[in-house]
């Protein structure tokens, strides 16, 4: 917290300089002051019970965080023996350890996320400056992120969303001003500091570092050769940040790795979508039904599974269940992909608060739309009548932020150094992070999109921004033309 502190007071000062501090101010008092609201209500509103702040994964970060407070070691096992696994990351469990061990809550927790996830709108709004984009496309970002009822809800959750999204966008932000200075080694050693702790949070940051420092030589044309200094340092500290947990997994299981979460993921989850499309059935119930198969033929209980002695036996599982169903795997990743790209939470977090009634849409309306086409969209529409119109709507949305991300990356090769790269990086962090949620399968949330949602957004709304100034010229020169 200290880090993102100090970061966001720096920001805030180049910010004051350029006259833009009361806009900034307002965004980060939105943002806090809506999910100070949403989350007093939570609590309130469900008798005053915490683990409305619960989700899916908090039940695990939590276990890694009570079993070292008890002194069973790092293990997300619920009961004896405690056996040790690199299932979780430390990042997130070393977060809430304080607040367990001072408080015995994770209350206190949460309010931090709240103070944590109100900068993530801040960092929004100083990225689209840093990159020059349209103002408007940048205040409506920052306050999307600021008000958008999903965002807040996961904001508030006992997951690593805020955490790692606020270092996330930190370190991007020293990034960009990276890009300006190449050789700067202080702002490389910030940087890989900053995204070193993003990557002990969530174990997804070795991919976007290789191709943030890529991105570095190659914006740094004929004088790549100097630059090479800095992003060295940059590796350095970025590995020295990660080595305490890496040389633990190392003498625990031998294993040079951050997580033994990959093969699991892409085992189970390919696994149930095959079975979920051969069936016709929703994914979650294919889902259990594998779990209950995979633990009574060959012992994978869940807890077996999150074992790294387990990956050798996942890793074979799961490739022979994608080349046996070729065809329904490939449908899986791409669904996935465009799950990710485009599916929205709105109609679930209503749901999580009875606000509307269950929408079930078979398998996944994804996947429902490339298997069936339009058709199956309209049987969707006449099972479940109005309520389906919130995800459809907000699936649109989507639609149209992916087509203007896509419009503003191609634009963004026409753009000088280095505003040029820092937007293409911001593209590219898009885009792989959607790759990599790719291992996920139909279990896809848009709270995957989580991390990278304030980049989509700045990049989508621009590119919206872009496409109407040029149909709008478009139209008017053809009105001049039409007028002569």
């Amino acid at each position: 917290m200290g880090m993102i502190g100090k970061l966001t007071g720096r920001a805030l000062s180049a910010a004051k300089a350029s006259g833009r501090d009361k806009t900034l101010v307002t965004i980060f008092a939105v943002a806090l002051i809506a999910r100070i609201a949403v989350a007093l209500w939570m609590y309130v509103s469900h008798g005053f019970d915490a683990q409305v702040f619960e989700f899916g994964d908090s039940t695990r970060y939590l276990a890694v965080a009570k079993n070292l407070l008890a002194g069973h070691g790092y293990s997300s096992a619920f009961e004896p023996p405690f056996a040790p696994d690199n299932y979780r990351t430390p990042g997130y469990p070393f977060f809430l350890l304080p607040w367990l061990a001072a408080f015995r809550s994770y209350l206190p927790a949460v309010a931090t996320q709240i103070a944590i996830g109100a900068l993530v709108p801040v960092f929004a709004y100083l990225i689209g400056l840093r990159l020059s984009l349209p103002r408007r496309a940048v205040i409506f970002a920052a306050y999307w992120n600021a008000l958008f009822p999903a965002t807040i809800v996961w904001g508030v959750s006992v997951i690593t969303e805020s955490l790692f999204t606020a270092l996330f966008l930190a370190g991007f932000l020293v990034f960009l001003r990276w890009l300006g200075s190449p050789r700067s080694l202080r702002l490389a050693a910030v940087f890989a500091v900053v995204w070193g702790v993003a990557g002990l949070v969530r174990p997804v940051m070795e991919p976007l570092l290789a191709v943030a420092l890529v991105t570095l030589l190659v914006s740094a044309r004929k004088e790549w050769k100097k630059t090479l200094a800095a992003a060295a340092i940059a590796v350095a500290v970025y590995v020295a940040v990660m080595s305490p947990w890496l040389v633990w997994n190392r003498l625990q299981f031998g294993k040079w790795e951050s997580t033994s979460l990959a093969w699991m993921n892409i085992q189970i989850t390919y696994a149930s979508g095959i079975r979920a499309m051969r069936d016709g059935t929703p994914w979650e119930t294919a889902h259990v039904k594998v779990e209950e198969e995979m633990a009574a033929k060959y012992g994978l209980t869940e807890e077996v599974r999150m074992q790294p002695r387990s990956q050798e036996l996942l890793k074979r599982l799961a490739i022979e269940a994608i080349s046996a169903a070729p065809r329904e795997a490939a449908t899986i990743l791409a669904s996935s992909f465009a799950s990710f790209m485009t599916h929205d939470s709105t109609a679930d977090i209503l749901r999580r608060i009875d606000a509307i009634p269950p929408i079930e849409s078979g398998v996944s309306g994804t996947l429902v739309l490339l298997e069936k086409g339009p058709a199956g969209i309209v049987d969707i529409f006449s099972k479940h009548g109005v309520w389906i119109v919130i995800p459809a709507v907000m699936r649109l949305f989507w639609i149209l932020m992916f087509l203007g991300t896509v419009v503003s990356t191609v634009v963004a090769t026409l753009r000088p150094v280095p505003a040029r790269y820092g937007q293409i990086l911001a593209a590219l962090a898009i885009f792989g992070m959607g790759a990599m949620a790719t291992t996920i399968g139909l279990g896809i949330e848009a709270r995957h999109r989580y991390p990278i949602e304030p980049l989509y957004l700045l990049l989508g709304a621009s590119g919206i921004a872009v496409s109407y100034g040029w149909c709008k010229q478009a139209a008017l020169k053809n009105f001049k033309t039409w007028k002569r």
